[in-house]
């Protein structure tokens, strides 16, 4: 059950009450509620019975929900989530190196301050974006 911004209240609590009463009904039955961008906090309260919401209000890119979703999909535990990227010793020597050449730039006065900052900021951001 996909849930936004501009839900109806009456609506979701008819389809809350319907789908409660056929799970109790159906031991197959399942319902995930999906709160999309926008979705109001208070829906989550009314899904608590039901014990699975996937919450999408911070947008969607978030690899964490999407597992979750993906797992609730399945009926497994979600576990842990995603792996997350670990960066390899190949990448950080890369940025090691490119680090001390902005220095060496710098320290040479080939390059402004700000400049090499901004430089040192950008490679220390691709390094966390992995």
């Amino acid at each position: 059950m996909f849930i936004g911004g501009k839900t109806p209240d009456g609506w979701f609590r008819m389809e809350i009450e319907r789908t409660l009463d056929r799970q109790a009904l159906e031991d197959g039955f399942r319902v995930l509620a999906v709160l999309l961008p926008g979705a109001d906090e208070k829906y989550v309260d009314k899904f608590l019975g039901l014990r699975s919401w996937v919450d999408f209000k911070g947008g969607l890119d978030n690899k964490r929900e999407f597992h979750r979703l993906y797992s609730a999909i399945r009926d497994v535990a979600p576990g842990r989530g995603p792996a997350k990227k670990t960066i390899t010793s190949e990448q950080m020597n890369t940025v090691k190196e490119d680090l001390s050449k902005i220095k060496q730039l710098l320290d040479d006065r080939l390059i402004a301050k700000e400049i090499a900052y901004e430089y040192q900021r950008k490679l220390l951001d691709s390094l966390v974006s992995v």
